[in-house]
């Protein structure tokens, strides 16, 4: 249930008391508690001890979707408190911290929600295990971790701080950020200043050239500059972005303005080879800037050039002065002592591989299934090369509904940022977004020969397993290759059959399954994703049109194409905008053989699909069970057509009865009645006619029409 406005305006209420409190040498306790900390470096090993990790930040995002009564925000609150007390040392600044928020929970909002009448309900403070210390929590950590309800479990790397379809912020990664996670890692695990495989991250390691990191620098010393009458005000704030697009003036005056945000854009996406082009650039924005407003010397937006100017130049300065040795004791990124030096590329077996490049990677726990990844980071440390991949799960790895339904050989993009050695590396892969794949084929030499391809079209959260569909596939990719053209398809002369099959771990059902059930656990890994998932069961959802479930209104049972291999069902998904496009009428249910107008008797045309679950040997990548055929301009996905078929304007495909007269193509693309000589008329279909005349209601005059099974289901369908 959605909160209440009502409920939100008294959450965020609290939160704004909350920054206010002070602890007892009057320093606010706010910033210890504002951000978890990032899954790299010193503060990784907290994930490994915090079970449930809480910031300010999660909790103001959850006020305005998830909480829907107080007693979930006082447990937040409450466990906030507790992971500060718990990990932090007794005496402690963050520990005290702690202290003091607990305090005010029992004290001050505990009660305020009791004497509140219009909450439902008793709100309580939460059953949380005492706080023992640190030698109880050494022996806990020795002997294997705490119960369910401790804090002590592997990290969760669907971090609640990190929205994946933002843009990274690298400009905070040079200083060392101030966080209450201070405590020693548990025995057993590498300290800093190590390098090590399988480093779990919320979002890719920062790997700088030291121009790069001489560059952040400056415009991190930008974003500092304050107004001198307004100290609130930050300087830069009118040149972050270019003027709105209404001011001709500016544009036809300037027709490639740059503002500081197009600078931040080319050093994230690696557009500079050097420190020289981004002083070009900012030198060209000022001169640009200055020509354009000095025509208004007395605006406000002027002055604050000119001041910004002369502060720019002071800091450019300054940094530039600075050492490459100066620089290089910055490039430690996230603080953990580990030097890492850039690489443009890494060499394994007979291929080269880039940032943007996916990847097979090396799974441990099942190497007839590697990991398929894209690398976003490649670097040098110790003679050893890296790489930092993003993890993308097969169905059989997630935690899903029973009647959830998968393309063949789909996988979800995750949270997760693993760094692996490069020579965990098995082979190329590639994975292409939906969207694309309903565009058209892959063509024959785009990929490597034997090549596995795989499709997403989700994102998947492993903390409440949801799969979300992915708004911005660009949004998913590294910075450096965002720019990059999408993969060439080959176009479809039909609309693609667009064709889903059964969990392939859907008998792992419990048989007392209900809709009420706990979403069984999966088994998870350290160094690679989970061995097996898991399944549950939930009532049919009757509003999904992204046809995710076979109870959903537009998926059709298609017994011919099952996946006898694996037992797997298949079934047909119509998109309601190829269904409004293309006429498809509606399906009957879940168990009809009637889809597009076709009955068994129809020409059927021939598709394509990724090796269906590809047997992977750990020596040699690219060996699948059964050989399917490439693509290619000759062979596309559903490149057959019924003998009836006609291609208007605008892309639909429409039918009509053969006929030796030539039809002319209809302008406008949509459904009419065509002369032919002046005589009978002709009637378009978006759907390919049955079989003349045997099986079609004929009208006096001309045969064309629907068929008998149809207009029966119509019929019976409107009664």
């Amino acid at each position: 249930m959605a909160p209440t406005k009502k409920l939100i305006n008294r959450l965020n209420a609290i939160v704004e008391s909350c920054e206010q409190l002070k602890d007892d040498s009057d320093q606010p306790i706010y910033e210890t508690f504002r951000k978890l900390p990032p899954r790299s470096g010193n503060a990784n090993h907290y994930y490994k001890i915090i079970k449930h990790p809480v910031s300010f930040h999660g909790i103001r995002s959850k006020i305005k979707t998830s909480y829907s009564t107080p007693q979930q925000f006082v447990d937040d609150l409450a466990q906030m408190s507790w992971n500060a007390r718990f990990f932090n040392q007794k005496g402690s600044i963050y520990y005290n911290h702690g202290v003091v928020l607990d305090k005010f929970l029992t004290s001050v909002v505990i009660p305020r929600f009791k004497s509140d009448k219009a909450i439902e309900g008793d709100v309580k403070y939460p059953n949380l295990p005492p706080i023992e210390d640190d030698t109880n929590l050494s022996n806990v950590l020795l002997s294997g971790g705490l119960n369910s309800n401790s804090g002590i479990q592997t990290p969760n790397d669907n971090d609640e701080d990190y929205n994946e379809d933002e843009d990274y912020d690298d400009f905070t990664t040079t200083t060392p950020q101030p966080n209450y996670y201070n405590r020693l890692p548990p025995t057993g695990l590498k300290g800093p200043g190590t390098a090590e495989t399988g480093i779990k991250r919320g979002r890719p390691p920062i790997v700088d050239r030291i121009f790069e990191t001489r560059i952040k620098l400056i415009l991190k010393n930008f974003k500092k500059l304050r107004h001198p009458q307004d100290p609130e005000r930050p300087l830069t704030i009118a040149f972050d972005r270019l003027p709105e697009k209404s001011d001709m003036r500016f544009y036809n005056t300037f027709p490639d303005p740059m503002s500081l945000g197009e600078i931040r854009t080319k050093l994230r996406s690696r557009k500079y080879k050097n420190t020289d082009e981004f002083l070009n650039d900012l030198n060209e924005f000022f001169t640009n800037y200055l020509n354009y407003y000095q025509q208004m010397p007395n605006s406000a937006i002027y002055q604050d050039l000119l001041l910004f100017k002369d502060e720019a130049d002071s800091i450019v300065e300054n940094e530039m002065n600075k050492t490459d040795k100066e620089i290089a004791e910055l490039t430690s990124a996230g603080g953990d002592g580990v030097i890492r030096l850039p690489l443009d590329e890494v060499n394994v077996g007979v291929h080269n591989y880039k940032v943007g490049d996916w990847v097979l990677i090396n799974n441990p726990n099942n190497p007839e299934k590697p990991t398929v990844g894209q690398i976003f980071r490649l670097w040098v440390t110790d003679n050893k090369e890296f790489i930092n991949v993003c993890w993308y799960y097969r169905p059989e790895q997630t935690s899903h509904r029973e009647d959830r339904l998968f393309y063949m050989n789909e996988v979800c993009k995750t949270g997760q940022y693993r760094d692996h050695l490069a020579n965990e590396i098995i082979g190329p892969c590639f994975v292409l977004f939906l969207t694309r794949y309903q565009k058209g084929d892959l063509p024959r030499d785009f990929l490597p020969e034997n090549c596995p391809w795989f499709i997403c079209e989700f994102r998947y959260n492993e903390t409440n397993h949801v799969f979300n569909r992915i708004r911005t596939w660009r949004a998913c990719l590294p910075d450096e290759v965002r720019d990059n053209e999408d993969p060439p398809v080959i176009p479809l002369v039909e609309p693609r059959k667009l064709i889903k099959f059964e969990s392939p771990i859907k008998h792992l059902l419990p048989p007392n399954a209900n809709y009420n059930m706990e979403i069984p656990p999966v088994t998870e890994e350290l160094t690679s994703p989970p061995n097996v998932g898991s399944v549950y069961s939930r009532p049919p959802d009757v509003d999904d049109d992204l046809g995710q479930y076979y109870t959903s209104p537009n998926i059709t049972r298609s017994k011919e194409n099952d996946d006898t291999l694996h037992g797997r069902k298949a079934f047909i998904f119509t998109p309601v905008s190829q269904s409004k496009s293309f006429g498809y009428p509606p399906v009957i249910n879940n168990n009809s053989s009637l889809t597009n107008f076709q009955n068994e008797s129809s020409p059927q045309p021939s598709y394509y699909l990724p090796p269906s679950q590809p047997s992977y040997s750990p020596y040699k990548y690219n060996k699948p069970e059964r050989k399917q055929p490439t693509p290619t301009p000759n062979a596309n996905l559903h490149t057959s057509t019924s003998n009836y078929s006609m291609l208007l304007q605008g892309g639909i495909i429409s039918y009509a009865k053969e006929d030796d007269n030539q039809l002319q193509l209809l302008s406008d693309g949509i459904i009419k009645r065509q002369k032919l000589d002046g005589s009978n008329e002709i009637i378009w279909f978006r759907g390919p006619p049955l079989s003349v005349p045997q099986k079609i209601v004929s009208t006096k005059e001309f045969p064309v029409g629907n068929s008998a099974k149809y207009l029966a289901w119509k019929s019976k369908r409107q009664q």
